[in-house]
């Protein structure tokens, strides 16, 4: 079933369907979300708002716990496959199954440098219009040993989804990721994508584009579409038009391939 964005977000901040790992830190991590939901409620109702400092902070707690869940998991005897964990992540944020909506939550598996390794970006709301990002990549060091955080972007999505998917690279070493997301409560739902690279130890924001209007992402091998309104303006008026890139990820960076309006 699809929601419309305003509806999801209601439902991330008030469902509180039983869940399935009960006593996990995912677990503990659901608990406090709905926790600061009813905090905000409260406090409402004494004419006392939360500040934004205030929620940024909750959530940063909440965030620590969810990546110490997401090391629990990988670290069992029998590691959840990719999909699992994402599942998991979406149950975590109190999602309905078999929903579809904004990203909340985006898994990816791949190897690189002969590691396993999981790519793993998730949005915690604490607000209709407020929410934090963070984006990860977990595996094992160069010994083989337990998986870790190898590298991380907080927040770099500040206030929208998020999503990544893995960008086809003209190098063999590492992975390109594409990280997307779309700012809440906006029917133009703009749109800002970054690029990063991983070799190892770092994410390396390689190439954005940032809150373009009403737009859309899709990817194929190394080549990035976007399509997007030419004003804020939104349809209707004679000046706005849609606008689609094509950008190609080369060995000189990602370049700009094509540009054309779109009747």
């Amino acid at each position: 079933m699809k929601i419309h964005i305003g509806t999801f977000v209601a439902l991330v901040l008030f469902l509180g369907t039983p869940l399935s790992f009960a006593g996990s830190e995912l677990e503990r991590a659901r608990q406090m979300l709905q926790q600061l939901e009813r905090d905000r409620s409260e406090a409402g109702k004494t004419h006392r708002q939360f500040t934004a400092d205030e929620i940024e902070q909750r959530l940063i707690r909440i965030q620590r716990v969810v990546n110490q869940g997401i090391l629990s998991l990988l670290n069992q005897t029998s590691p959840p496959a990719r999909g699992q964990l994402e599942k998991s992540l979406w149950r975590m944020q109190g999602i309905p199954e078999g929903s579809t909506g904004p990203g909340l939550a985006s898994v990816l598996s791949n190897e690189t440098s002969g590691r396993r390794v999981f790519v793993v970006a998730y949005t915690l709301v604490g607000a209709i219009a407020m929410s934090r990002s963070w984006i990860g990549v977990f595996g094992s060091d160069e010994s083989g040993g337990p998986f870790e955080v190898l590298a991380s972007a907080d927040n770099t999505l500040p206030n929208k989804t998020v999503a990544v998917e893995l960008l086809g690279t003209p190098r063999r070493k590492g992975l390109v990721l594409l990280a997307y997301g779309v700012n809440w409560g906006d029917a133009h739902n703009r749109l800002t994508v970054i690029a990063y690279s991983f070799s190892g130890r770092r994410l390396e924001p390689i190439w954005s584009r940032a809150d373009l209007p009403q737009g859309e992402v899709k990817t194929e091998d190394d080549k990035i579409k976007l399509t997007f309104l030419s004003s804020p303006l939104g349809p209707g008026h004679k000046s706005v038009h849609s606008v689609t890139q094509i950008y190609r990820h080369t060995p000189a960076g990602i370049r700009l391939e094509s540009m054309h309006p779109v009747d």
